[in-house]
This record gives C-alpha cells, sequence and structure tokens, in this order.
C-alpha cells in the first residue's frame, strides 16, 4: 500500500476517532450538568419544608369528587394543557383573594398543587396550604415533579402538547416532541 493511502486511512480513522470523542464529551457535558428531576426535588423539599410532596400514582388514587386540583402555572402555560379538572391559578395570588375565590370548593377536600416541575407550586403550597386547611380542605399537597414528572411517566393531559416554560426547563420533558409553547 503506497505511504500516501496509509496516511490518507490514517487521517480518516482520527478524525472519526475524533467525532466520537467529541460526541462522548457533548454527551457526558449535557447529562452531567443536567440534573434530573429527582435531584431537583431534592432542592425543592430543602427549599419547602413544611410542604408535603405527593408522586403521581398517589395523587392519581384521590377520588376526582374529593380533591381540587390547581395548576399555578402562567395562562399561556395552563392553555397549551394541564392536568384534568384543573384550575389554573395565578403564581401571584395573595391568601385572602384565594379565599375569596375558592373556599366554596376546600371544605373537605384535598388540594393538590403543580406546576412545571414543582418549584412554584411549592411556593404556594407553602404560602397558602395553611389558608386551604383552615377553610377545611382535609390536605394540601404539591405534586412531585411538576406536570413534566406526571408526562414523564405516561400520564394524559387535557391537550397534547407541553408548555416548557422555556428551553432549560424543556430539558426535563422526555418526550421532545410533546413541547410547544402554543
Amino acid at each position: 500500500m503506497p505511504a500516501w493511502s496509509r496516511n490518507r486511512l490514517s487521517l480518516k480513522i482520527r478524525l472519526i476517532l475524533l467525532v466520537c470523542a467529541l460526541g462522548l464529551l457533548a454527551a457526558a457535558y449535557y447529562f452531567l450538568r443536567l440534573p434530573a428531576l429527582d435531584q431537583l426535588h431534592k432542592g425543592i423539599v430543602s427549599a419547602y419544608p413544611n410542604v408535603t410532596h405527593i408522586k403521581p400514582d398517589e395523587f392519581r388514587s384521590y377520588p376526582a369528587d374529593s380533591t381540587v386540583v390547581f395548576d399555578v402555572r402562567e395562562f399561556d402555560e395552563y392553555q397549551v394543557s394541564h392536568i384534568k379538572r384543573a384550575l389554573q391559578l395565578s403564581p401571584d395570588i395573595d391568601p385572602d383573594e384565594f379565599e375569596e375565590r375558592y373556599s366554596n370548593l376546600l371544605l373537605g377536600k384535598h388540594v393538590v398543587f403543580y406546576c412545571s416541575v414543582g418549584w412554584r407550586s411549592s411556593e404556594l403550597a407553602d404560602r397558602l396550604g395553611g389558608v386551604a386547611e383552615s377553610l377545611g380542605a382535609m390536605s394540601s399537597v404539591n405534586l412531585k415533579g411538576g406536570l413534566f414528572n406526571w408526562v414523564n411517566q405516561g400520564y394524559e393531559l387535557n391537550g397534547t402538547k407541553l408548555h416548557p416554560y422555556n428551553d432549560y426547563w424543556s430539558l426535563f420533558i422526555d418526550d421532545k416532541k410533546k413541547i410547544s409553547y402554543q
């Protein structure tokens, strides 16, 4: 085999190895910088130690007629999709307005708050959970992992797409085909 042929083959092999190495580095960077929803949840629990968190399968065991579900994402997120029977609740609602609007719905009910991953809903559950229970709610909880965890586990939505909030948070959605901002 002529030297120029060996050099060309050697160059091709080196290029292939370089591309593979770069691909592996990119994959490692992606997976190492991206915390899993469970990892993220640990930070949420730490930030909101007084909030009770339930897994999607536990939430599904709550009877529909004894549960009030609040989606605390922004209205444009809610419009794309939400858990069936969820009411959209502004993340900025104050306790007095919450009491005025929802006091007649809460007596004897479980109250479940959720958002995309659990940050906003944990903050709201922390702020409004005591109000809900003072109005007669049986419990006030946050859905662990939020709507993204719900969808990642294969549960249905009212809508076929999922608003990711922004590009970073979309990394927590397993099925990228479901992502939509509208």
